[in-house]
């Protein structure tokens, strides 16, 4: 029975650890793509993409995210890090409704 001291365990266990983490992290590169196609991201930018637009409570219903979740996320991300032209409007519903509307759409208004 060899008798290993505080050091070399340590020294082994990270070892271990760091192989079994390379190994995994390699596993998950080439099973995943980057940027997945149905996240909850990307079904939103979808909603706000229709013509009508799409409601802070329908995008809470598709994602389950809470409502300043949903407006953190449409300034954050819409507005800010896409730098796309995010609208608002009331509808006659009296129903507040979001939609992106790109560059060619604007020109026609």
């Amino acid at each position: 029975m060899s008798h290993s001291t505080l050091p070399e365990i340590v020294a082994a266990a990270l070892e271990d650890e760091t192989s079994s983490d390379v190994a995994t992290a390699t596993e998950r590169s080439t099973k995943t793509p980057n940027r997945a196609e149905n996240s909850k991201a990307e079904i939103v930018l979808k909603k706000l993409r229709l013509t009508r637009g799409v409601t802070v409570p329908q995008i809470m219903d598709l994602t389950s995210w809470q409502a300043h979740s949903v407006r953190g996320f449409l300034s954050a991300v819409v507005k800010k890090k896409l730098k796309l032209n995010l609208m608002s409007e009331i509808g006659k519903d009296g129903q507040r409704r979001y939609r992106v509307i790109d560059a060619i759409t604007r020109k026609a208004r």
